[in-house]
């Protein structure tokens, strides 16, 4: 059931994610708003993540992913019908904490339905999912809004097709609270299986801090780097390089195709290598490719640098998640999960908010390189 509501939860926000800046640009504002609206989603994130990790050991994982998908549906679905800016930055601080609820619980729900040998598989599982459902809806966000406007003969500077976009994907998160109400439940309140190295030799609690702090700072760095380009690729490719909304859709979810092999792969890597030396040799990897996007003499070889570092980076991802967790014990793991998401979406929504001022005033290249 988390693997539904997690493909459900994946392709509704990669729909979104694709729509969202383009509508927000069709109806006027610039990417200086549109990089505060990324700020002040993923700010709420972050400063709703630890709390979320700790309603989640109150009420349980199953009903924070549920409530989840109402509070972020309905608040895209806010965005998705106003073009007031107070509106639409009210609406973005509810998408955040709506996917606070489902970012932080599920790592700690996850751990706790899987056998420790099997964790890493799972993982890889996981993320596969999420590049599968990423897949679908960046490529039915690309084409959807030519659809409608074919059907509904539109003209090319009408903001229907962008907003009955969104409001689709606001039904698919909607819809994404449903498979969590049959989710299996723990016996008895106890996870299915709770052994890991932690658990095998408990850690006193400040070696316990020690490891959420250092994990944290890593994340964060990572965050800064990424929070800076990623909000606006979509914008980049469409107002710099001229292409389609729909040919964008296709690169977004071709990038979410190649994590599915990537993201199985991981385990293997990992084996092979050791799970530290694979996650540091595939985010390293992944570094240069970010100036090749920027600096690419055509739009082939920037959308080729894209795909390739989609691939490198989204091996590393669940190697990343399932070692974590495994170096805390189960009451530890919803902290460990709300800091690592805090401190991914602080780094994200800072970096953005400064890049969107800077490509106002510098333009794309600086911020990419």
């Amino acid at each position: 059931m988390l693997l539904a509501n997690t493909a459900l939860v994946q392709g509704s926000l990669a729909a979104l994610a694709l729509a969202l800046n383009l509508y927000l640009a069709q109806i006027g504002f610039r990417e200086d708003f549109i990089g505060l609206v990324s700020f002040v989603s993923v700010a709420a994130i972050a400063a709703c993540a630890v709390p979320a990790g700790v309603l989640s050991n109150r009420i349980g994982p199953r009903a924070c992913i549920a409530a989840s998908g109402v509070v972020t549906g309905v608040a895209f679905g806010v965005m998705a019908l106003s073009t007031d800016p107070v509106i639409i930055l009210v609406a973005g601080v509810c998408t955040g904490i709506g996917q606070a609820l489902v970012f932080v619980p599920s790592s700690p729900f996850l751990m706790e339905s899987a056998r420790p040998e099997d964790r890493m598989r799972v993982w890889s599982i996981m993320f596969a999912t999420m590049g599968a459902g990423s897949v679908v809806g960046s490529a039915g966000a690309g084409y959807l809004p030519g659809i409608i406007s074919a059907a509904g003969g539109l003209n090319g500077d009408s903001v229907v097709p962008l907003r009955l976009t969104l409001l689709a994907g606001s039904a698919l998160v909607l819809l994404s609270a449903v498979p969590m109400a049959f989710a299996r439940r723990a016996p008895s309140g106890r996870s299915i299986a709770t052994e890991s190295m932690a658990e095998a030799r408990p850690l006193d609690p400040r070696t316990v801090r020690g490891v959420i702090m250092r994990n944290s700072v890593a994340v964060l760095l990572i965050a800064l780097a990424t929070g800076a380009v990623f909000p606006f690729f979509n914008v980049f490719y469409v107002e710099q390089l001229g292409m389609r909304v729909a040919d964008v859709g296709l690169v977004f979810a071709a990038g979410s195709l190649l994590m599915v092999p990537g993201t199985l792969l991981g385990p293997a890597v990992g084996r092979r290598l050791g799970v530290v030396r694979a996650i540091a040799l595939g985010r390293a990897a992944s570094v240069p490719l970010f100036a090749v996007v920027a600096f690419a003499p055509s739009i082939s070889v920037g959308v080729a640098a894209y795909l390739v570092r989609a691939a490198f980076i989204s091996a590393t991802w669940p190697l990343d998640n399932a070692f974590a967790m495994e170096l805390v014990g189960t009451r530890s793991r919803a902290l460990l999960a709300g800091t690592r998401s805090a401190s991914w979406n602080l780094g994200w929504s800072v970096a953005s908010l400064t890049a969107g001022q800077a490509i106002v005033l510098t333009g794309y290249w600086t911020v990419f390189l």
